[in-house]
């Protein structure tokens, strides 16, 4: 017998072991123009970047840990990734800030398809562009191929660029890989156009989305897009580009844009300078991290529905009868969902004795009526099986009839009831929330003397119950 647990120990463990080093890989894809392919000389590179650096008299060569990229190129190959921009090694974009908080969090191996060409706009004609442009016009681009084939598409030219790392790298990858943003700096080119520019690239997006889900057979239709602003400062600034960015964002709940309107640039009035890079470099990582949760603390902050800003929880308490027939049809009509929050013993005597309650005034729902709520959407949890009347005085916890809020034999009933059949979550005192697959949690809270003052509370329940998780 002490063989096969042996056994099956090391199967576990190296199953483990086989999961963790087979996890999907990390993948970014990053596009723009000069802002995206890098102006800032190398020589500026923070030093936490410079220290990886093997050339260090001009930091033009050296290699990141875990970063590979595939840069501006079509056969779908990664190297060790560098700062270095697309035709002059010793340049670095904001970018490479990103790339390297990334990598200090993952401390894993991840990828980067990235396609960044200056002096380009998305609107196709323009004649202050450099004859190649990232227009997502679908007429245009049957009648074009990609920039690297000889037509004018870098659109053509990216994706392009992001199918061949697929077939020849990406999908060889033992544990998969997934897409998880794609950053994007660009606008100052399209100034002469900027009553187009909310559609221009709106329409870049859209396509890279649509492209990503056909090409892969999974749904990248809420792709991140994370995407910086043209500083006030910058010689090409347009009211109406800035305005079409932040429409975009606040239209869009899965668009990022990083406010740069206070950008620092280099003397050309044209390019960040060092602080302006890295400030969009780190602001994009932000965002990133909370997409990724790279910091792997096992939860993260869930973004209100709609990307709000805030939400608001109606709450009603004691399962009263009148939520049923008038709260809840009324929280629908108006698109509402309510939280009810029910006492376990209250229902058991609605049940036993209805006639007696209800002459009492105490009409309540039964179990029956929390089943529909429950299955309307609405969200219905335990407020304890009895509740006693407390008062809090002089920074201490008494009680006038406090003996014990939850019983072992009334926490079988709680679970057997309110989780087993109304799928709803217990809830402790002090709103501490508990596991639902474990009933021993819940009984080892203890549920404290009525003397105990709140901070020995807190310090009994933060030590004996266990936190839910999100997602748990």
């Amino acid at each position: 017998m002490k063989h096969r647990v042996l056994i099956l120990l090391i199967f576990l463990i190296g199953n483990c072991q086989l999961g963790i080093l087979h996890a999907q890989s990390h993948v970014l894809i990053t596009a723009g123009q000069s802002n995206t392919d890098g102006r800032v000389n190398n020589r500026l590179l923070p030093g936490y970047m410079k220290a990886l650096a093997t050339d260090t008299v001009g930091f033009t060569t050296g290699a990141y840990r875990f970063c590979k990229i595939s840069q501006n190129r079509g056969d779908g190959q990664f190297i060790p990734y560098f700062p270095k921009g697309r035709l002059t090694d010793g340049l670095w974009a904001y970018d490479a800030v990103t790339y390297y908080l990334l990598e200090e969090a993952l401390q894993e191996e991840f990828y980067v398809v990235k396609y960044a060409v200056g002096g380009t706009s998305i609107q196709y004609p323009n004649d202050s562009a450099k004859g190649r442009y990232w227009s997502a016009n679908a007429d245009w681009l049957a009648r074009t191929a990609s920039y690297e084939k000889g037509g004018r598409s870098l659109l053509l030219s990216f994706t392009d660029a992001i199918d061949e790392a697929i077939d020849r790298t990406l999908s060889k990858l033992e544990g998969g890989y997934t897409i998880d943003a794609f950053l994007w700096h660009q606008g100052e080119s399209d100034d002469r156009y900027e009553k187009k520019y909310y559609e221009n690239l709106k329409a870049v997006v859209a396509y890279v989305r649509r492209h990503l889900t056909e090409k892969t057979g999974k749904d990248y239709m809420r792709l991140p897009f994370i995407f910086g602003s043209i500083p006030h400062a910058n010689r090409h600034y347009k009211p109406l580009v800035d305005a079409a960015m932040r429409r975009i964002a606040e239209e869009d709940p899965n668009a990022y844009l990083i406010d740069m309107s206070e950008g620092e640039l280099q003397g050309d009035r044209t390019h960040f300078n060092e602080k302006g890079a890295e400030y969009l470099g780190r602001e994009m990582y932000k965002v990133l991290s909370k997409i990724q949760n790279s910091d792997k603390s096992g939860f993260r902050v869930a973004k209100y529905r709609g990307d709000k800003a805030a939400a608001i929880s109606y709450t009603f308490d004691d399962g009263l009868e009148e939520h049923a027939t008038l709260v809840a049809p009324m929280f629908e009509k108006l698109g509402f969902k309510g939280t009810f929050w029910i006492n376990g013993n209250t229902i058991r005597q609605w049940e036993t004795n209805p006639e007696a309650m209800r002459e009492a005034g105490k009409p309540r729902m039964d179990w029956a009526q929390l089943q529909q709520l429950a299955t309307a959407g609405h969200e219905v949890s335990n407020h304890g099986w009895a509740i006693k009347a407390c008062r809090v005085c002089m920074g201490k916890l008494y009680a006038t009839r406090f003996n014990t809020m939850i019983r072992l034999s009334s926490v079988e009933q709680v679970f057997s009831r309110v989780h087993s059949v109304i799928r709803a979550m217990p809830r402790a005192i002090h709103r501490s929330w508990l596991p639902p697959k474990d009933v021993s949690q819940l009984v080892s809270c203890s549920f404290l003397s009525a003397e105990s003052p709140p901070t020995q509370i807190l310090k009994n329940v933060s030590t004996t119950c266990l936190p839910r998780k999100i997602g748990e």
